[in-house]
């Protein structure tokens, strides 16, 4: 059993460097497709969530997490849509379509459970649920529920309700009768956009709760993806929201206003990473600029994150260990089989523009090796480059930066074996495996 998977950590490592793709896959990848990524700071784990019914060939219905070096299928997952998952007070918190929960754990849950560690949990049950629990998030020590259900144990709160670990407390949209809607707060209050009718027919699609009751704004149409607060106003991506060329609106608390003439395709998801909006969806330019699902808006200008090319949607994007990870309904990245979830190979949290690997750049050797490694750059600079050295479970055992074009370091201390040497600066990156004998 040691053998195997030692090899499967070896494939993986020499899959990596000899595609030489900046994408890599996560072993196996999924069956299907995925909605949503959390990286949790307590497990320190990637979890996503979605539609698939495997992970790297093993059953995880609807949910998994990735250790950054292998999957955990968490009991076999949840059975149907995971739509949303987050942190909140040590646990981590799981909302969707489903009703039960995996064998051999078979309680009632409705869309609603959390992962205490070891198992799912049954924490609450929402009734007349139409479109599942479509997000939650935390403020103020709460966790918000927001979806399509009208009662969560027997409380009345049409499509909105909070939770602060064992008790619900009931908001609910008024007359609610369709719809769907999503949440965040700004300035202090409630805000939710979506395209939402009540028991008149009248369309909402944006109001705000002050704490005691639900003031319209305005209508906000089509498909609300994702609502964040970036530079102190409210940015709502989606499809369609204010007219047939409005993907993304940003809202100041009186005005609605474009954001860098637009982006032309629907946002999934919006994320703040590295103080920069990060746009995810079916994306092909943002402003004037020609992107591939992933586009990055600065505050003024929007760039395209990587000139990669992917098959399908992009459906959601987060930083786990410092390295960037998407997930969505791609199979192919650059034509390259990556299963619909994704590691950004050249990207660490911090620096300014994904770096690419070339081995052409960076020289590593002698292989096999005793005594000191010697690490080449092939052009001298004064930026500062980082090795790191890994054994076969993924434990890094020596690390150290240098500023020179041709560097040595010992690594007589290490034992006999097989390992992988990374190196990498802003401009390159590079894994190879060495043998120490």
């Amino acid at each position: 059993m040691k053998k195997v998977f030692f090899m499967v950590i070896i494939n993986w490592w020499l899959c990596a460097e000899l595609n030489a793709q900046a994408w890599m896959p996560l072993l196996g990848g999924l069956d299907f497709q995925a909605r949503v990524l959390h990286s949790d700071s307590i497990t320190n784990k990637l979890f996503v969530g979605g539609n698939f019914g495997s992970v790297d060939g093993h059953q995880a219905l609807g949910i998994a997490a990735w250790n950054g070096i292998l999957w955990d299928t968490l009991g076999g997952g949840l059975p149907n849509i995971v739509r949303s998952i987050t942190g909140f007070q040590n646990y981590v918190y799981v909302g969707g379509d489903f009703i039960y929960l995996n064998s051999p754990n078979t309680g009632l849950v409705n869309g609603f459970t959390r992962w205490n560690g070891f198992s799912f949990d049954s924490v609450g049950t929402f009734q007349n649920d139409n479109n599942g629990i479509l997000q939650l998030f935390e403020h103020n020590n709460l966790l918000y529920c927001i979806g399509g259900f009208d009662s969560v144990n027997h409380i009345h709160s049409p499509m909105i309700t909070s939770w602060d670990g064992n008790n619900i407390f009931p908001i609910g949209f008024p007359n609610w009768a369709s719809g769907y809607m999503l949440g965040c707060f700004f300035q202090n209050e409630l805000y939710i956009a979506g395209n939402f009718y009540d028991s008149s027919g009248t369309l909402y699609g944006f109001a705000k709760w002050n704490g005691t009751n639900w003031i319209q704004i305005g209508t906000v149409g089509g498909f609300v993806g994702s609502m964040v607060v970036y530079n102190n106003e409210l940015y709502i991506g989606g499809n369609y929201l204010t007219g047939p060329s409005s993907h993304l609106v940003k809202y100041d608390g009186t005005n609605f206003s474009a954001v860098g003439n637009d982006i032309h395709g629907a946002i999934f998801n919006l994320r703040i990473i590295d103080d920069k909006l990060f746009a995810v969806g079916t994306i092909d330019t943002a402003g004037v600029v020609p992107v591939s699902n992933i586009a990055v808006w600065d505050g003024n200008n929007w760039s395209a994150f990587s000139n990669d090319t992917f098959d399908q949607t992009v459906s959601d994007i987060a930083v786990f260990n410092g390295e960037m990870y998407v997930t969505g309904g791609f199979r192919y990245i650059n034509s390259d089989t990556v299963n619909y979830i994704a590691k950004y190979d050249g990207w660490h949290l911090g620096e300014e523009l994904p770096a690419k690997r070339n081995k052409d750049i960076v020289k590593i050797y002698p292989d096999p090796v005793s005594d000191n490694l010697i690490l080449e750059f092939s052009y001298a600079d004064a930026e500062i480059k980082y090795l790191s050295i890994y054994n076969l479970l993924g434990k890094k055992v020596l690390e150290a930066n240098f500023d020179s074009q041709k560097y040595s370091v010992d690594v007589s201390g290490l034992a006999d074996g097989l390992y992988i040497a990374e190196v990498r600066n802003s401009k390159t990156i590079l894994r190879k495996k060495i043998i120490k004998e």
